[in-house]
């Protein structure tokens, strides 16, 4: 993963506007995301990421997401899990 944009450690909402903010200038190429830290993840940066993954799929650009496991706890009890982090995806 080239140069990712690295999710703070305890997103808030402060976060979650950078996070907003990066994803928009990043726009119409491949972006990666690196969530290995991540020790608890709300419900601002999920519908971020929610509508980051849809949109670059949309666009047919790559959007790569590594998750800590308390991300993806955090993801799947939001029902969230599948559709931002992918089926039988490492990450």
């Amino acid at each position: 993963m080239r140069d990712p944009i690295v999710l703070a450690e305890k997103p808030g909402s402060t976060a979650a506007n950078a996070l907003a903010a990066a994803l928009r200038a990043r726009l119409g190429q491949p972006v990666g995301l690196d969530g290995r830290h991540v020790r608890g993840l709300g419900g601002r940066c999920a519908q971020i990421l929610l509508a980051a993954v849809r949109r670059w799929r949309a666009d047919g650009q790559e959007i790569d997401i590594l998750a800590s496991e308390q991300m993806r706890g955090d993801l799947m009890r939001m029902g969230l899990a599948d559709e931002i982090l992918g089926r039988g995806r490492d990450g």
